[in-house]
């Protein structure tokens, strides 16, 4: 049993079940969730999910949990999709196996299911959220359904039921044939990634490049059950047109088309392994974060024309050079935290590096791993973002500190609002 903890019952609802469980002499195992504000359902059922797995693997042989959704629960899925807009995937509704799970009663309807309960003095739960009428998934149930039914077509329920199985097969065929394509199209990548040959899935129609995707990116991430569907369609038009782009598919993972290739890659946790500065040389080469910085000093020639004022790569700034005798040692190298802000040049005023990162369209789990400079009087340098007018090179200048990031950088990954770009 999982516990939500939200609803007042709650605590009720689980006596009832141990007290039930021990009345059947069965084991009672179970979960109390502790999800932070205010989840969604589909967090919900994920986190759900996610617990029955680990309460199964407590068991001293391996398990099936069996899920109670019946034919009505189907129907319901099923037309609750298609007011989504869902593909074919979607409409074929809930899988009858996943995994370690088995819905054994989705043939089997609602109403059979209470007589039998009836009769056998068998008492159940209702869920109170089953009657809020602000719930789609409701308004079907107790609308919709029963004007089929009554007006529109008689038999209509079992009918869409019969739909759904169908399109259930055509699910699974198209499945089994992507997962081929995808073995063809495979190439070597590292941990967490995926790669594909795109001149060759070029070669498939639209529909089965699609679904190729889709077998692949729920083998880097689980799941494609909360990727819009218009996502999908700019992804396939990029790989028909050979174009270039970056498609953020949710906060976490992230599809990058080019150079013949489809990368499809898995953020990592957002935590950041480093977690103290360290101190930057004037010459010599330190690791740190995703990366490592370069550093290079030396006496500038007698020509101002030889003196940089500043180096760029395509605008996105990985080289700096500083005057270090204006600054105030000791310099070193740490990653963003909240509050933190950085000069906006001659102008005046200071911008925060959270702000940067999101004007760059850089996703919320890559954010932690911002690298900055700073002295003593505050940040000089956030590598890929800004740097801070403090320690300018002019002709005064007696020493000049050449800076070099190498290594990746959020705002590499940066996406405009919408999650896709292409070139």
């Amino acid at each position: 049993h999982v516990n939500h903890g939200i609803r007042p019952d709650a605590d009720d609802e689980e006596r009832r079940l141990r007290e039930t469980a021990a009345r059947l002499g069965l084991p009672f195992r179970s979960e109390r969730l502790a999800l932070p504000g205010s989840p969604s359902e589909e967090a919900l059922r994920d986190a759900r999910l996610t617990a029955l797995e680990r309460l199964a693997g407590v068991a001293s042989s391996p398990s099936w949990v069996l899920l109670g959704h019946h034919r009505d629960d189907q129907v319901e899925t099923l037309l609750l999709r298609l007011l989504r807009g869902s593909g074919p995937i979607g409409l074929a509704g809930m899988r009858r196996r996943r995994g370690i799970f088995l819905r054994p009663l989705l043939a089997v309807p609602r109403d059979e299911l209470e007589r039998y309960l009836e009769e056998s003095g068998t008492a159940w739960v209702e869920d109170p959220t089953n009657r809020d009428p602000d719930r789609l998934r409701n308004r079907i149930r107790h609308r919709l359904l029963p004007l089929l039914e009554r007006e529109i077509r008689p038999g209509s329920i079992p009918a869409i039921a019969r739909a759904a199985r169908h399109l259930g097969v055509t699910r699974d065929l198209q499945e089994t044939e992507a997962a081929r394509i995808l073995a063809r199209c495979r190439m070597p990548a590292g941990t967490g990634a995926l790669r594909l040959d795109a001149r060759l899935l070029r070669s498939y129609h639209e529909g089965w490049i699609e679904q190729t995707l889709r077998e692949a990116v729920r083998i880097v991430r689980g799941s494609t059950a909360d990727i819009p569907s218009p996502l999908w369609q700019d992804l396939v038009d990029s790989i028909e047109q050979a174009r270039d782009g970056r498609f953020l598919l949710r906060p976490d993972t992230i599809v990058e088309t080019g150079r013949g290739q489809i990368r499809i890659e898995r953020f990592p946790d957002p935590a950041p392994e480093v977690t103290e500065s360290v101190e930057a040389p004037l010459s010599g080469r330190i690791f740190f974060g995703d990366g490592s910085l370069q550093a290079r000093l030396y006496r500038p020639t007698a020509r101002p024309s030889a003196r940089p004022a500043r180096g760029r790569i395509r605008g996105v700034r990985r080289i700096q050079v500083f005057d270090p005798d204006r600054l105030v040692p000791p310099v070193r190298i740490r990653l963003w935290r909240k509050g933190d802000r950085i000069g906006l040049g001659p102008a005046g005023g200071t911008k925060k590096i959270v702000d940067l990162l999101s004007e760059r369209g850089v996703p919320v789990p890559l954010r932690a791993r911002q690298p900055v400079l700073e002295d003593r009087c505050g940040l000089l340098w956030a590598p890929g973002l800004r740097r801070d007018p403090r320690g300018t090179v002019d002709d005064a200048t007696e020493r000049i500190w050449i800076l070099r990031w190498v290594g990746d950088l959020p705002a590499d990954r940066g996406l405009p609002e919408g999650g896709a770009r292409t070139r």
